[in-house]
């Protein structure tokens, strides 16, 4: 934790983007961008917390968060188990991150949610739904009902 410069409490946070599986159309519609995060990580440091920025992404600095990427790959690998279950709490997107807080019965809030039919079970979790669009307009849940998104297949 020292290698990175967690001094205090934090928050780990993450998204889900096309870097880790670089596949057209492998799952996107669970993508989202990290920038839509920033008024999240802004709020966080204004109550003194400490933000680690998880997973895999393109390197670069950033001023509001620390970072993993610059560990060694099996350093990341490991980070990516045991920071979780010593944070505070987690913020995560749709990806396999978000499973390791709940692991180690910690708090976490996972943004972008989507497929909904999968949010049973999601322990000390707060969803918050990927909004979906259609013709420009947000559905509800009625709507996506009718067709069918509560059962997306990869």
């Amino acid at each position: 934790m020292k290698k990175i410069g967690i001094k205090n409490k934090f928050v780990c946070i993450s998204n889900r983007d096309n870097l880790f599986h670089n596949k057209k159309n492998f799952n996107n519609y669970r993508n989202s961008k990290f920038e839509k995060l920033d008024m999240t990580i802004k709020y966080l440091k204004k109550k003194n917390y400490q933000i680690v920025r998880m997973g895999y992404y393109k390197k670069f600095k950033h001023k509001n968060y620390l970072s993993i990427q610059e560990l060694s790959k099996n350093e990341k690998d490991l980070a990516d188990l045991i920071l979780p279950s010593v944070a505070e709490f987690s913020v995560c997107g749709v990806s396999g991150l978000n499973y390791v807080s709940r692991l180690f019965n910690k708090y976490s809030i996972i943004h972008n949610f989507v497929p909904y039919n999968l949010a049973g079970g999601l322990g000390k979790s707060i969803i918050i739904p990927k909004l979906i669009t259609r013709k420009k307009k947000k559905l509800n849940y009625s709507q996506l009902n009718k067709i069918n998104s509560f059962q997306i297949q990869a």
